[in-house]
């Protein structure tokens, strides 16, 4: 009921001659979180393009896992192809791979063995690559060691890129050192973008400064476009400033953003 009264005050605004048309509210609502069915797609705004706001982070591309199963003896088999023995573990994704770690601690993409001494591990599931950190906090993509002292890491589902920390706050993009003094961080599932804060506010893509003083942002999965808010309220797209006195902010997957000021007006960029 909220978002009702707000257009209720958005209407009778005095800022109601730059309204936007009902069919426009009424994507914005839906890119924010409103009622709009979302199983029905919405029209295209006049002179701008369908903004897709329902397009999940997930799009639904063909995905198909391997038939995998541990017998009683620890054997463990793929579509019925024997990989190997003592299995405790697996993984699969919407490929033919899988990864998996034996009682002893071996890691193994497939029948191919990895390394020893694996404490954790994920598998991408579109490319298959298997990111995976040791007892001793060695990280490693598949058999190629990225770096030490790991923290904690992700993995792009559709690039198979890893974005990690180490415990001395160091980014890194695979095995590229992208910045220092990291706090919190994100990844864009289909570009592999990295997006992070340091301790000090300042806001990067990978290892370029788009902003200073940042409070909050989102990541666009298909694109990694960058939405992030800054202390006063400013809303910004990656680098580039888009609006001031912002209450509330969406970016879609395809970098669509969707916003509402300060007097209840709805936006779209």
């Amino acid at each position: 009921m909220g978002k009702k009264a707000n257009s209720a005050v958005f209407i009778f605004s005095l800022a109601a001659c730059c309204a936007l048309p009902a069919s426009a509210q009424t994507a914005v609502s839906s890119l924010l979180g409103g009622d709009a069915p979302a199983s029905l797609p919405l029209p295209p705004l006049p002179g701008k393009p369908s903004l897709l706001p329902f397009v999940p982070a997930y799009p639904p591309l063909p995905c198909q896992s391997p038939a995998v199963y541990i017998n009683d003896s620890g054997y463990i088999f793929s579509d019925g192809e024997r990989l190997g023995y003592d299995a405790a573990d697996y993984k699969t994704g919407c490929t033919p791979d899988v990864a998996w770690v034996s009682k002893s601690g071996y890691i193994y993409k497939n029948d191919d063995r990895l390394g020893y001494d694996a404490r954790d591990y994920q598998l991408a599931a579109y490319t298959g690559d298997v990111a995976w950190v040791s007892k001793s906090d060695y990280i490693y993509k598949n058999d190629n060691r990225l770096g030490y002292y790991a923290k904690e890491y992700k993995v792009a589902p559709y690039t198979g890129d890893v974005a990690w920390l180490n415990k001395s706050g160091e980014i890194y993009r695979n095995d590229d050192r992208i910045g220092y003094d990291a706090s919190e961080y994100q990844l864009a599932d289909h570009t592999g973008d990295v997006v992070w804060l340091n301790k000090s506010g300042e806001i990067y893509r990978n290892n370029n400064r788009i902003g200073y003083h940042a409070k909050e942002y989102k990541v666009a999965a298909y694109t990694g476009d960058v939405a992030w808010l800054d202390n006063s309220g400013s809303l910004y797209k990656n680098g580039q400033r888009v609006a001031s006195s912002v209450k509330k902010y969406s970016i879609d997957a395809y970098g669509k953003l969707a916003w509402i000021d300060s007097f209840g007006n709805q936006h779209i960029d």
